[in-house]
């Protein structure tokens, strides 16, 4: 499923303006644990969500790993993660 159309059109400091791409990297890494996952937004000084389903819930930029393609992907503002597994948010909610 793809990301939330309209995610990024707020101007709220912690989302990117609507002229950004929303999803701006990805890269399927297989078997990539919570553990793994938790490490990886630790690093980065970010909060981890859970994410049970597909929808573009994500309160912040960030990345998330979606466990059933097994893709991680970098996103520019809330609401573009692209479906249910792991979200890093690495900016302040909002």
């Amino acid at each position: 499923m793809s990301a939330s159309v309209g995610a990024c059109s707020s101007s709220s400091s912690t989302q990117a303006p609507a002229t950004q791409p929303h999803i701006t990297s990805s890269q399927v890494i297989a078997g990539l644990t919570a553990d793994d996952f938790q490490a990886m937004c630790d690093a980065r000084g970010g909060t981890v969500e859970v994410m049970a389903h597909c929808g573009g819930l994500a309160s912040a930029r960030g990345f998330s790993y979606d466990v059933e393609t097994q893709t991680l992907a970098e996103h520019t503002c809330k609401g573009a993660n692209t479906c249910g597994g792991w979200n890093c948010v690495t900016d302040t909610p909002g």
